[in-house]
């Protein structure tokens, strides 16, 4: 384990070495400073690897993924890559981020039910207030549309609850029948 460890250890510090000195010759720009987002990701994978490892409960899982999803934005907003106009435009990350938190919860298995509809209603959100930030259209649009596919939300859950009681009437006349007695004996 302490081989692989420092062999990794050995990778990032080369990797450093390459990048300071290609910006000793101006090949590019590095500051050490633009870093700092790294410290985000490192926490948030720490929480997580802490869930899946035993050590911690659940709640690892909203803050590990709500960490990394923050470091990565703030670590691209550090780089050249994204031109100045849109970085005010990617604020509806701080909504998705926990989102997607509540939604690896709820695939871990930890209450289901409030941790998709959490999940789902911070991403779904979110993501609305992203697509309206690169779009001409009004946010009342999207929020019409919101209200429509809750709408049917609503519906289909209706119908699974429905659909759900069917089978288990069946299962239960099934259970009880005359024929499932003889079987038994």
């Amino acid at each position: 384990m302490d081989k692989h460890r420092h062999s990794a250890l050995g990778i990032l510090v080369v990797l450093l070495g390459i990048v300071l000195i290609m910006d000793y010759y101006g090949i590019i720009h590095f500051d050490i400073g633009n870093l700092w987002p790294l410290i985000l990701i490192f926490v948030g994978y720490r929480a997580e690897r802490d869930y899946f490892n035993g050590y911690a409960g659940a709640r690892h899982l909203l803050l590990g993924t709500t960490l990394i999803t923050y470091g990565i934005y703030f670590q691209l907003s550090e780089l050249p890559l994204m031109p100045y106009q849109f970085e005010n435009k990617f604020w509806p990350i701080f909504i998705i981020g926990p989102g997607l938190g509540f939604l690896q919860m709820y695939y871990m298995g930890h209450r289901p039910k409030k941790n998709l509809r959490t999940g789902t209603l911070l991403v779904g959100l979110g993501s609305i207030f992203l697509i309206q930030e690169f779009m001409t259209l009004h946010i009342q649009l999207f929020l019409y549309v919101a209200v429509v596919l809750f709408g049917i939300f609503l519906i289909s859950k209706d119908q699974a609850q429905r659909d759900d009681m069917d089978i288990d009437t069946k299962h239960s006349e099934k259970e009880t029948s005359p024929d499932n007695e003889r079987e038994r004996y």
